[in-house]
């Protein structure tokens, strides 16, 4: 007897985003519906890349935008040092945290720690497009919410969810 298997169709193309804009343009929609953001919002981008998301966000939002300075070395293997976070001491009580993305969640939670040394009645949302969701259970403890457009069951580069990674 021959038995036959029917296998759902795959996707021929993933979805990817075009570039950090595009990115920035649809975690926007996303931040809109899931938060009520006015003026009293801060958005703080971890690093360049967070920035780049961070920024474009809240221009779309007529928002301001700082940046969350991370110092970073390598040790003898490679592997990434972070020497030091330096966010200013002047913040909101309410903040979106943004990034192009996470892998393993580990710089997201180091921003985490150091908001709640600084000021633990902040609100403090954690938003990226991309987010797997390994990662996220992690961040929810650490956030008072975590918003994304993107959760793929496993961590991976975040070259792989980009076109244009600029």
């Amino acid at each position: 007897m021959l038995t036959l298997f029917h296998y759902p169709q795959i996707p021929k193309k993933i979805m990817k985003f075009k570039n950090f804009q595009d990115a920035a343009d649809q975690l926007t929609i996303k931040l809109k519906a899931d938060l009520d953001l006015n003026q009293t919002w801060l958005l703080l981008g971890i690093g360049d890349f967070g920035f780049a998301i961070a920024q474009r966000v809240a221009m779309n939002l007529d928002l301001n935008a700082a940046k969350i300075q991370v110092n970073q070395t390598q040790d003898e293997y490679g592997y990434r040092i972070v020497e030091s976070i330096l966010i200013s001491d002047f913040l909101e009580t309410k903040l979106v945290i943004c990034d192009l993305g996470v892998e393993t969640g580990t710089m997201a939670q180091l921003v985490a720690a150091e908001l709640a040394n600084l000021n633990e009645d902040l609100q403090v949302y954690f938003a990226a497009p991309v987010i797997p969701v390994e990662a996220q259970a992690d961040l929810k403890s650490s956030y008072n919410g975590v918003i994304s457009l993107k959760n793929p069951m496993i961590r991976r580069a975040l070259l792989w969810e980009y076109q244009q990674f600029s």
